[in-house]
């Protein structure tokens, strides 16, 4: 009946687990959102309630706070690409943020100032999607220094995408709103 905010790890194949402390620490009251491997085995979390990303060093045995924005929550953290990453991007209410760094230190690369981020995912093939809160459907080929509209409009509010696998051949994306669930047929725009 118990439920815990924080995230725990599993040294055991899953046979047991236990909380972090250094993690429980960095984030203070910020409740874990995702996780993203980076570089040199560490891993980047963001976390909402209020936004934060945390990333760990020396393997995970310490964690910092390497960004604290003033927005309450924050989007699915993502390593780009995914094959072998040199960037880490998520977006606040201020709009995307990348880090070249593995999440030390971060730059805002797409400001939003008449919309709002609200959930995004990533493709097999490190292509980016990007929902506001307008509905609108955004698109990141570079690891999410520039975005293009798709120019799909939907009735109602994006709240989850899902890219088919094998996305550079299929180009299909699952989008599910309150209204319903929808088939992106040409997110590629090709």
């Amino acid at each position: 009946g118990a439920q815990s905010t924080q995230l725990s790890e599993s040294l055991d194949d899953g046979r047991s687990w236990a909380n972090i402390p250094a993690l429980d620490l960095a984030l203070g009251t910020s409740t874990p959102n995702s996780v993203t491997p980076v570089g040199g085995g560490e891993l980047c979390l963001s976390a909402n309630n209020p936004a934060a990303v945390v990333c760990s060093g020396g393997g995970v045995a310490t964690w910092d706070k390497t960004f604290t924005g003033g927005a309450d929550r924050v989007t699915t953290i993502y390593a780009w690409p995914p094959e072998a990453p040199v960037q880490v991007v998520f977006a606040d209410e201020q709009g995307v943020h990348v880090s070249e760094d593995d999440g030390q230190s971060w730059r805002l690369a797409q400001a939003m100032p008449d919309d709002t981020a609200y959930t995004m995912t990533m493709a097999d093939d490190g292509t980016l999607f990007l929902a506001t809160t307008s509905a609108s459907l955004l698109r990141s080929t570079d690891g999410g220094d520039h975005w293009e509209d798709i120019a799909v409009r939907l009735p109602a509010q994006i709240f989850i995408m899902d890219p088919r696998p094998g996305f550079d051949a299929t180009a299909e994306l699952l989008v599910g709103t309150h209204d319903g669930t929808y088939l992106v047929s040409d997110a590629l725009g090709a």
